[in-house]
């Protein structure tokens, strides 16, 4: 369990954290000289029940905020800590917003320095802190006046975090693990060690780790769990890495960078849900400047509001943070802005989407997807995300988006009955079954322009769903053809059913080719026999014959000769009557069965190679089918 300190500076954290722990977390000669917190300090103690229980104790001058923030952004509770003598001050009501707007709900407050104080202004104290706090999440928590000096009231402290303690839940370690480090430094004997909380996930000696943005490849050679030697750390411990790769140095680790497993870019765009305090009241405009907090990031960014108006107090709204510099975040980070001369706080939210797309038509249809995120569960925002884009979307990119280890998304995909392809993309059944419904329509639409055509080329469907991707699109067009609402012909696919239309010169020399077609049905004449028969030029009837083929009335498996599709079907047919023992064929056994003749017979063979249902070895044919 990790507890921050909050509070105006000068209110006593740093000596309130030494009672309990017998720490001074005031660690510079700076800090030592001026009694004044400038970094981040730690410490640690045990419950009762031995659970470890680490303390980070914050800096509370409004000039290092940005120290505070990199130290609070992965605590489980706080401490607020007000001096009896000063009372709420300015960073005492800034520290408790960020904590809230950090989704902190729990903690309780310490009155401290009472040994300067007469017992009716402790209580007084104790009524304005209440009405104070009244709207926050503090409201109603206990209240424990202290002397450090004295030790007054340090054991009535002790038992509060005792209580924190015992009603702590054990994360859970959904996620991959990522972890904001807040400081790194060298340690003779030892190397490069970089420290922070664990903000998901779990990492265990020996592991192979990222450093984030700059990619660089890792191990975790050694772990310091709450200043105790361990295998493993876990969602909420804090945790110091002794680092390990090739050529990493001191400098090439900085304060906001993310050791992780999670392999999703570092972006300088993010689509956020945020929370507007009082002190954003006409601070906040389209594209202002802001600085940006997340985890132990700090970063310059401009606000883009969509709606392009001023956004008022209290007002919760989707938006967009253009950064001037990349950083890795991922789904639910929580994050803070404050105003561009980092003096004032003036709100904080939730990342929505660490990814959203260049497209500006995409980014404003996904951006009412993303308003339905509720945070209340990651398998709900994950399907709600599924659903909304319309189309597939890459596994590996909800791993970067999420941070969820792609084995538990292909679980929840199977208990869900979400269409997953190749292991690379998924898909929702409604989604799937409004593609196949747009590839019919489709189809529909091209057949009603193009009478005389046969179908739509196959190929023409990526380009006019360019949207989808094209193992997509091939899995649902395999899926129309298997229940039989489209068919296949070559390259061309048509709905079930669908016969070109014949034009009238087509229509009349149909019904005269028919029978003679019929009466010839194996042996049927040749392109030129044919016309003369018909008194018509061959290159007209070749039109006219290419329109048949297309309606499916005419096959031509040969060069010169045209066939009815049931000759075709017999000719396959005599192939398994004019086999031998060894279920072979040859040329003069076929054209036994056939009665076509030797060269007739061996173009018809030759064909049915090409189809596949035969293999030629040397004088005769093997059977495939």
């Amino acid at each position: 369990m990790i507890i921050a300190t909050a509070g105006h500076v000068d209110h006593g954290k740093t000596s309130l954290v030494k009672s309990i722990t017998g720490v001074d977390t005031d660690r510079l000669a700076e800090e030592k000289k001026r009694g004044l917190t400038i970094e981040l300090g730690f410490a640690y103690t045990k419950s009762d029940s031995g659970e470890s229980i680490g303390f980070v104790d914050v800096p509370g001058h409004s000039r290092f905020i940005a120290n505070m923030l990199a130290g609070v952004s992965t605590i489980n509770a706080t401490i607020l800590v007000i001096a009896c003598d000063d009372g709420v001050m300015p960073q005492t009501l800034e520290h408790l917003q960020i904590l809230e707007l950090l989704g902190i709900e729990t903690g309780f407050i310490v009155l401290t320095k009472i040994d300067r104080c007469e017992e009716t202004q402790i209580e007084t104290r104790q009524n304005e802190i209440k009405k104070e706090v009244a709207k926050s999440f503090l409201r109603g928590c206990p209240i424990v006046p202290v002397s450090s000096i004295t030790g007054r009231g340090i054991e009535d402290v002790k038992e509060k975090i005792e209580e924190l303690a015992k009603k702590n839940q054990e994360p859970s370690n959904p996620g991959l693990f990522r972890l904001s480090v807040d400081r790194r430094f060298l340690l003779q004997g030892t190397g490069l060690v970089a420290t922070g909380t664990v903000a998901d996930g779990e990492v265990r000696e020996g592991d192979e780790i990222w450093l984030m943005p700059p990619k660089i490849k890792l191990k975790a050679r050694s772990l310091r769990v709450n200043a105790e030697r361990k295998e493993l750390a876990s969602l909420g411990d804090r945790c110091a890495i002794n680092l390990t790769g090739e050529n990493i140095k001191l400098n090439d680790v900085k304060r906001g960078n993310w050791l992780t497993k999670n392999l999703g870019a570092a972006t300088k765009k993010v689509v956020v849900r945020m929370k507007l305090l009082s002190s954003a009241q006409g601070n906040l405009k389209n594209l202002s400047q802001v600085h940006f907090h997340a985890g132990a990031n700090h970063a310059q960014g401009r606000v883009v509001l969509h709606d392009l108006e001023k956004h008022s107090k209290n007002e919760i709204s989707v938006v967009t943070i253009l950064l001037s510099q990349e950083i890795k975040l991922c789904y639910g980070d929580h994050f803070i802005i404050r105003d561009q001369s980092a003096s004032v706080t003036l709100g904080g939210g939730r990342i929505l989407n660490p990814f959203p797309p260049e497209n500006k038509k995409k980014e404003t249809a996904e951006r009412e997807t993303l308003k339905l995120f509720t945070f209340e569960s990651i398998e709900s925002d994950i399907l709600t995300y599924i659903q909304g884009l319309k189309t597939s979307v890459n596994i590996k990119k909800l791993v970067a988006f999420f941070n969820v280890p792609e084995r538990t998304l292909l679980h929840l995909f199977e208990r869900k009955n979400l269409t997953t392809l190749n292991l690379i993309e998924v898909i929702s059944d409604a989604n799937l079954k409004e593609l196949e419904q747009r590839i019919e329509a489709f189809i529909e639409q091209w057949q009603q322009k193009k009478l005389g055509e046969r179908g739509v080329p196959e190929s023409s469907l990526a380009v006019s769903f360019e949207e989808y991707s094209s193992d997509l699109i091939s899995h649902a067009t395999e899926l129309l053809i298997t229940k039989k609402r489209i068919a296949r012909h070559g390259n061309v696919i048509s709905l079930c059913g669908y016969r070109v239309q014949l034009s009238s010169n087509g229509e009349n020399l149909w019904k005269k080719i028919s029978p003679i077609l019929k009466e010839t049905w194996k042996k049927p004449p040749v392109l030129h026999d044919l016309a003369k028969e018909l008194e018509i030029k061959p290159k007209n009837l070749e039109e006219v014959l290419a329109q048949l083929i297309k309606a499916d009335l005419v096959l031509r498996p040969i060069k010169n000769r045209y066939f009815l599709p049931g000759a075709l079907d017999d000719l396959k047919s005599d192939i398994f009557k004019a086999v031998d023992s060894n279920n072979e064929v040859s040329v003069k056994s076929y054209r036994d069965v056939t009665g076509v003749g030797r060269n007739l017979s061996i173009e018809i063979l030759e064909y049915f190679d090409r189809q596949g249902v035969t293999r030629r070895l040397g004088d005769k044919r093997q059977i495939l089918e």
